[in-house]
């Protein structure tokens, strides 16, 4: 029975000292939260610089893209309208001077 007693003493003894030591570490968290909050801050600052250089590299991307298509485009377009002048422009001319003359 000494012995039952010794050991549920023990027991209760490591019990108390365990507790005492969880409460001591929980004690300690708003002190490492307060020190990992820069840390956690400064991690997110640079995921997100880094998201948005990633994004606006893509952007770049597409408005060089665009650039380039409507240049293209323009091109075309100015070319076309060069042939077509090129190739009415004296029946044109000859249309404008008959209605000069007989307007």
């Amino acid at each position: 029975m000494k012995k039952l007693i010794k050991d549920i003493v023990e027991l209760d003894k490591a019990a108390r000292n365990e507790l005492q030591q969880i409460k001591e570490e929980l004690d300690e968290v708003p002190a490492y939260v307060a020190n990992q909050r820069p840390l956690i801050e400064e991690k997110y600052k640079r995921n997100t610089e880094q998201h948005l250089m990633e994004l606006k590299e893509k952007l770049q991307a597409e408005y060089n893209d665009k650039v380039i298509q409507t240049s293209v485009k323009y091109e075309k377009s100015l070319e076309k309208l060069r042939n077509q002048y090129k190739y009415n422009r004296e029946r044109w001319l000859k249309e404008i001077f008959e209605n000069c003359i007989d307007g």
